[in-house]
């Protein structure tokens, strides 16, 4: 039984697809025996995909997790759909992993965001007191 995709978003069909995408590119080149990132990355040469920077993010995501966090390929579409349907955004369905192992700082286009950091045997008083009461 095929599974009914009318109800299936854009992030959810581009991780089914790219994932169906690998599957083929392993059996027709099993015999050589390649890396699981190595096929991830054959795919990712094929003249469609080149052009379809969707297929390319999502490929790129699966390559990360499977290559750096040595995860399964089918967990990844698994997560990848559980969050698509939880209703993220298309960029945060392929990006999770990745945003979760930063490290601060984090850069954006409003400056840099630091964690306020303690000065050990110093108290707050006596930086300057308190700016946000006023003192």
């Amino acid at each position: 039984m095929t599974v009914p995709f009318c109800d299936a978003s854009r992030a959810e069909l581009v991780a089914r697809v790219a994932y169906q995408l690998v599957l083929l590119q392993w059996k027709h080149t099993k015999e050589y025996q390649p890396t699981p990132g190595q096929t991830i990355r054959s795919v990712e040469t094929l003249p469609f995909v080149k052009a379809s920077l969707d297929f390319r993010l999502a490929l790129s995501s699966m390559y990360l997790e499977v290559v750096t966090n040595k995860r399964r390929s089918r967990d990844w579409l698994r997560d990848a759909i559980n969050r698509s349907r939880s209703g993220v955004l298309f960029r945060a369905v392929f990006y999770a992993e990745y945003k979760a192992g930063r490290r601060d700082p984090r850069v954006t286009n409003r400056g840099v965001g630091l964690r306020q950091a303690s000065i050990p045997g110093t108290e707050l008083a006596q930086l300057g007191g308190d700016r946000n009461n006023g003192e």
